[in-house]
């Protein structure tokens, strides 16, 4: 199974919808005690049945570095948590241009600088696609 056809498989359409739509959505991994880390507001991007997430620091981001590893955590939105894994895509998918156009009609209104970098290599390279958990 490839990591597109995953992301799309056990979606709750409202909640794919619901995620891709939301300006902002916390995201935490656990610790190795189990308990969860500190919740970390994160810009998401739906491409058609797929949800997407870079980190604006690139790979220095806390957030970033733990899903990436851990390969899974809770997304929260609007006081429901969700269950998730993360898949690396890093610079090189098929959906670049799709996701960095996805970032430019969503949050374009924040300002060029943001839009700047959430394009850019060191964002890129982050790319996580998203699937239920």
């Amino acid at each position: 199974m490839t990591p597109s056809s995953e992301a799309a498989e056990g979606w709750d359409p409202e909640l794919l919808a619901a995620l891709a739509r939301a300006v902002e959505v916390d995201v935490t991994t656990r610790r190795p005690d189990g308990t969860l880390r500190a919740w970390v507001p994160i810009w998401l991007v739906g491409v058609g049945d797929r949800l997407y997430a870079r980190s604006w620091k690139g790979t220095r981001g806390a957030w970033y570095r733990h899903a990436s590893r851990l390969g899974e955590g809770l997304l929260r939105l609007d006081g429901t948590e969700t269950v998730v894994h993360f898949h690396n895509t890093g610079a090189d998918i098929a959906d670049r241009s799709a996701i960095d156009d996805g970032y430019r009609a969503k949050y374009g209104d924040h300002g060029a600088a943001y839009i700047e970098a959430m394009t850019g290599e060191q964002a890129t390279a982050t790319t996580l696609l998203i699937s239920p958990g």
